[in-house]
């Protein structure tokens, strides 16, 4: 199963960093409604908003803070919502205005979302400006930044900065050591790197990835997906994975690590996860759609979810459709195994029962 792990991650190394974890007031809003989940995460059943709304946040939450600079949590939401804009820059710069104030006051939970904010923009600015190994002290502070967070609060976001802070670490190492990322991705820096997390929590720690950062469009991903996926025997499910990233190099997008697609697994039924793959995509887009222009023809009448609590009401987005009834050939090769093991303890049993029988003949025999 580790292998399985350090080739997920190996293959996920690059193109994860635009999906590192921030903070705003929309992450306290999917972590309480649980939004990393695996499925909705491939299938792309979950929220995504368009550039208008967070133009229209920054610009109410500046005003608020030229009125009142104390708030610390606007703070988060401005840099945010610059680097969902891809102004980095302008998000590092609302972070140094905070640390301004944090350090006239002790806030723990705001100091977290500074950390976590501020490490994940230098991240972002480093690879922007070309991941260059001249420039690695910026990913440096990155990683202790990060590290710090979580520190401060390990179980944030649902525990998936520790895969950040796993991935970034290893980008910097392999930088420092050979000048430029490594390209076998069949090979991790580091055996251990994944010691003390299941296969589980790596699939779901990738999936907040996908949900709450920007790893919908990376094909690298998608193949680390499947293959944790498969490595805790979902094999399924990793199908699915596999699928969505047939979709995104069908559609262009280009894998950063050079290696095979990953394999389609094994299943019992191909044929129906292959149909429920493609109702739930199409779903998901049209809900999607559905979803943005809804909030367009809103945000251009001034209302903003942020400002109004009635936003949302009239749309209806309607329910995903659900994963269909399936055996995976591990599942089989799970039960077979069982029912042989079952069968010899029958045999085994009855093999006994008459051992004893016949050994208490025998001694009935010699007692006459």
């Amino acid at each position: 199963m580790k292998m399985f792990l350090r080739l997920g991650f190996a293959l996920m190394m690059v193109a994860s960093f635009s999906s590192a974890c921030l903070w705003d007031r929309d992450t306290a809003r999917a972590e309480a409604d649980g939004v990393h989940d695996v499925i909705p995460a491939i299938t792309g059943r979950f929220p995504r908003n368009p550039p208008a709304y967070y133009e229209r946040r920054l610009e109410r939450v500046a005003r608020e803070l030229e009125t009142d600079p104390n708030q610390l949590a606007l703070y988060d939401d401005a840099a945010v919502a610059c680097d969902r804009l891809g102004r980095t820059d302008d998000a590092i710069g609302w972070m140094v205005r905070k640390k301004f104030l944090l350090d006239k006051r002790d806030d723990a939970t705001q100091h977290y979302r500074y950390l976590a904010n501020l490490g994940t923009f230098l991240a972002h600015k480093w690879f922007k400006e070309g991941a260059q190994v001249a420039q690695l002290a910026e990913l440096d502070q990155a990683c202790k930044l990060i590290a710090d967070a979580i520190q401060l609060n390990p179980d944030a976001h649902f525990g998936r900065e520790h895969f950040q802070l796993i991935l970034l670490d290893q980008i910097r190492v392999l930088k420092a050591e050979e000048g430029q990322i490594r390209r076998d991705p069949l090979i991790a820096p580091n055996p251990d790197v994944l010691e003390g997390y299941s296969a589980a929590e790596a699939a779901n720690g990738i999936a907040g990835l996908v949900a709450l950062g920007a790893a919908w469009e990376s094909p690298d991903v998608f193949a680390a997906l499947a293959n944790v996926l498969a490595a805790d025997n979902r094999t399924s499910i990793a199908h699915l994975a596999t699928k969505r990233f047939e979709e995104l190099v069908r559609d262009g997008k280009e894998h950063i690590l050079p290696y095979p697609a990953p394999s389609s697994w094994q299943i019992e039924n191909v044929a129906p996860v292959d149909a429920y793959y493609q109702e739930a995509r199409t779903e998901a887009d049209e809900w999607q759609a559905k979803r943005t222009a809804f909030m367009k023809a809103l945000l251009e009448k001034g209302l903003h979810p942020d400002t109004h609590p009635g936003f949302w009401d009239g749309f209806d987005g309607g329910d995903p459709p659900k994963l269909p009834g399936y055996r995976s050939a591990s599942h089989w090769m799970h039960v077979n195994s069982n029912g042989i093991m079952m069968g010899l303890t029958i045999v085994g049993m009855i093999a006994a029962f008459l051992l004893v029988s016949l050994l208490v003949r025998a001694g009935l025999r010699a007692l006459k």
